[in-house]
């Protein structure tokens, strides 16, 4: 048997010390970072209607789908409720709302919000919207018969009664007033918004007018691009009015008719709606309205004939619940265009 030496004993001691302690070059590994110590912090966006920064017991709106962030910490806040809750650093921090996640005209605070984590209590944080002297959560419906809604149709109110169920069951609060006038035309609609928009002072306007331009012969022979008969010209002047108001507008192209189901409908007609919503949609925006494509939703619906329409050009109750919710889509999405306006 192969006897061990003192020496080669005390070799391999050594080595393997040097193995223990690293290789004697970079010394030992350095201790990682503790992540700081995060408490959680319950936020609400509610709409401070009297934009004095202080939450009042009769503010009652609150704004869903916001992004609240707080140093490295994100959150978005709830439907109905407007709550989030965020996992922020503690001790002094800054809270602030990224613009572009808001609704289109509504507004983050003007400079971040300074709290201290733990907070104790919820953060309320306001969000405002510039309206004048129009009142707040209030939506005129402004059109013809398609807005005013059929009588034998749903509930006899269009679209109005389900967008406003929509509104409430998001934002909290919501009215949806009714200036629908059968048989009129756009020019009749911009020659009287002013005096509705002064007597129902809405904060917003949803304007869908033109489908019975046609019936008048200086719009039924030609479509006359940039400018089809008098149906942009008058669309632009209700989105002026509205904006002299104070009030902010969303613009919707016009619905498709029911091609073919009598002589009231022929292609040409269709033909005119979709060269007349080319030009609405340039409306929008360059006066700053909120684009509603009732249109393309309508043709994306994949519904046709009886199952869409009454008759000629009135919606079905299914018509109606596309309108109801392409409203509301417009109204409740993030729009970071509008941060751009003064």
């Amino acid at each position: 048997m192969r006897r061990r030496t003192p020496g080669t004993t005390i070799i391999a001691s050594f080595a393997g010390l040097l193995t223990a302690c690293g290789d004697g070059t970079g010394g030992p590994s350095p201790l990682p970072t503790p992540s700081p110590n995060t408490r959680p912090v319950t936020v609400v966006t509610y709409l401070d209607e009297n934009a004095n920064g202080v939450f009042d017991p009769t503010e009652g709106t609150r704004i869903p789908s916001a992004e609240i962030v707080i140093g490295s910490a994100r959150a978005t806040t709830a439907v109905l409720t407007g709550r989030a809750t965020v996992q922020a650093p503690e001790g002094a921090q800054a809270l602030t709302v990224t613009a572009a996640s808001l609704p289109p005209f509504y507004r983050p605070p003007a400079a971040p919000i300074q709290i201290t984590v733990p907070s104790g209590n919820d953060v309320m944080v306001p969000i405002t919207i510039p309206r004048a002297s129009n009142r707040a959560n209030v939506y005129m419906a402004f059109g013809d018969s398609i807005t005013n809604g059929e009588p034998e149709v749903g509930d006899g109110n269009g679209y109005r009664r389900m967008l406003q169920d929509m509104l409430r069951a998001h934002f909290g609060a919501g009215e949806v007033a009714n200036e629908g006038r059968d048989g009129t035309d756009s020019d009749f609609g911009a020659g009287i918004i002013a005096g509705r928009l002064n007597a129902v002072r809405p904060t917003f306007t949803l304007i869908h007018y033109g489908t019975n331009d046609w019936n008048r012969s200086v719009c039924d022979d030609a479509v006359k691009v940039p400018d089809p008969c008098f149906t942009t010209t008058s669309l632009r002047r209700m989105v002026q009015e509205v904006n002299r108001s104070g009030g902010h507008a969303f613009l919707a192209t016009i619905i498709p008719v029911n091609v073919g189901y009598d002589g009231r409908t022929p292609p040409e007609r269709q033909d005119w709606v979709d060269q007349v919503n080319a030009v609405v949609k340039q409306i929008a925006n360059e006066e700053g309205a909120v684009l509603v494509d009732l249109n393309d939703a309508f043709k994306r619906s994949g519904l046709t004939g009886s199952a869409l329409y009454v008759d000629h050009l009135h919606p079905t109750e299914a018509g109606y619940q596309i309108m109801a919710q392409t409203w509301f889509n417009a109204i409740s999405k993030a729009y970071s265009k509008i941060l751009s306006e003064p």
